[in-house]
């Protein structure tokens, strides 16, 4: 499956991070961490008792500064009595869903722990090698048939469920940086200082307006409407949650 061995940093592109200094800083005692077969997930400072993160309870610390320690639980995104519990021990942190490993650490822990997808890439042939091709002077895989099946034998599993949460080598390392997950429109909104769009609010407030054509709002509060590429999404501030299930029944009804 990886024929060499190489240094791997999962990123997620709906996050805001800076400054780059302090990331990069981080991502050091990542990859020193990673190094010695270790899982290293990305901790984040909890900035109050947020209920739409997953959690990491502190364990020991590995290194002199405390900044690198073992994971000692991941917790599930809690109810807000919990949240408001894992905020005020000190020892829960934002699990960001970014990670850091070796090549051969993620095959050993999929040999162990999902065998399934490790069977699936081992089957790409000896000198495989991808269509690759440039935009804005990034490379990228234009074409590449063998991955693209041994992903389509592989279950829709996060790297979270099928390695991170069950791996023995879990640790984490404190960011020192500034992070946002802008993954839900309620997060999203805080990116603008005013409405996008053309807008007229009559006996409205506290509504987000992200649109391309013209909305009239009416008589209605906390809403995030959001108008873009011929769809629409109307939603309650709070109940971003339900936008995935939404999502699933317009494809359906399509």
């Amino acid at each position: 499956m990886f024929p060499m061995e190489h240094n791997i940093l999962v990123l997620t592109s709906d996050h805001i991070i800076a400054p780059i200094e302090k990331f990069i800083s981080d991502s050091e005692k990542a990859s020193e961490a990673s190094g010695c077969g270790r899982f290293v997930c990305y901790a984040i400072p909890p900035t109050g008792a947020a209920t739409g993160y997953g959690y990491i309870k502190t364990g020991k610390a590995v290194n002199k500064d405390g900044t690198v320690f073992k994971i000692e639980q991941f917790k599930e995104k809690p109810d807000k009595t919990t949240a408001e519990q894992y905020f005020a021990s000190g020892n829960y942190w934002w699990n960001s869903g970014m990670f850091g490993f070796t090549s051969s650490t993620l095959k050993k822990e999929l040999c162990e722990y999902q065998q399934d997808i490790s069977d699936a890439f081992a089957d790409i042939p000896d000198g495989s090698k991808p269509l690759t091709g440039y935009y804005n002077g990034i490379k990228y895989i234009e074409q590449w048939p063998e991955m693209d099946n041994a992903y389509d034998k592989t279950p829709a599993i996060a790297i979270d469920k099928s390695v991170a949460e069950k791996t023995s080598n879990a640790y984490a390392v404190r960011a020192s940086f500034n992070w946002d997950d802008i993954g839900s429109w309620d997060a999203f909104e805080k990116l603008f200082d005013s409405n996008e769009g053309k807008i007229a609010e009559i006996k409205s407030s506290n509504c987000f307006v992200y649109s391309d054509v013209p909305v009239a709002l009416c008589g209605v509060q906390d809403l995030i409407v959001v108008i873009k590429n011929g769809s629409a999404l109307v939603m309650k501030k709070g109940a971003g949650s339900m936008v995935r299930e939404a999502v699933r029944q317009m494809k359906e009804n399509t």
